[in-house]
């Protein structure tokens, strides 16, 4: 019988990247309501990792109107499920754009150098 320990939740990298939150707030809408400016907004809940740990690649932009409701007026939750919308998919997509673009750079400067 193996009784090797697994761990019973996956484990998550926590992802810090300020590039990356600058980029999402100076190149896309706000994802409620399509407005602009925008902040990148933590998902929290049951989309964070940890108690207090907020990592950045699980972020959406939002609107400093929509971003306040959410945060003072409503809860994650609320604001989520009235507007019917799961914003997690939205944060993934936007993340792993984020990583082509930069695995892309990199490929670049890498293969300038060999010349």
């Amino acid at each position: 019988m193996n009784l090797t320990k697994r761990p019973i939740f996956q484990k998550s990298k926590i992802v810090k990247d300020k590039k990356y939150l600058n980029w999402v707030c100076d190149h896309f809408d706000c994802f409620t309501c399509e407005s602009r400016p925008v902040q990148a907004h933590h998902l929290q809940g049951k989309y964070r990792i940890g108690a207090m740990l907020r990592c950045d690649s699980k972020v959406v932009p939002l609107c400093y109107s929509c971003h306040y409701s959410l945060t003072f007026i409503e809860s994650e939750r609320k604001f989520w499920d009235t507007r019917n919308i799961d914003p997690m998919p939205y944060a993934k997509e936007l993340y792993k754009k984020w990583r082509n673009i930069n695995d892309s750079k990199k490929r670049n400067i890498k293969l300038s150098k060999k010349k």
